[in-house]
């Protein structure tokens, strides 16, 4: 049984993975990422990582499986999710929690406003 204690610290160490994988200039170190979450690693899939920081940084539009997670619709994520990013939505999710502005996304209401340019 993990205490809350031990979930802090792996948080704490996939949003510090998280921050050198946004770092790395060359996209092959993108294979090596992973995220260590209750044990296990896994990586963000590089597709989805590069789809996400475009996101972030320049208000691309992402695909559907990105733009599902984005909204927080679970459903419309597992269904378009390709086995990668299903095996890896754990890492996906805590990467968007950590690495997002929060008004960015959860809602469509609030990608929508994020895609249109809104603060």
């Amino acid at each position: 049984m993990t205490t809350i204690r031990d979930q802090m610290k792996t948080l704490h160490s996939a949003k510090e993975a998280a921050k050198r994988a946004a770092a790395m200039d060359d996209k092959s170190d993108l294979f090596k990422h992973v995220l260590t979450i209750a044990g296990q690693q896994r990586a963000v899939p590089p597709a989805v990582l590069e789809a996400l920081t475009a996101y972030r940084d320049h208000r691309i539009r992402p695909g559907s499986f990105t733009r599902a997670v984005l909204e927080n619709d679970l459903h419309l994520a597992v269904m378009n999710a390709d086995s990668a990013s299903f095996e890896a939505l754990r890492q996906i999710m805590t990467w968007v929690y950590f690495e997002l502005p929060s008004k960015c996304w959860g809602s469509k209401a609030a990608v929508r406003k994020w895609l249109e340019g809104g603060s």
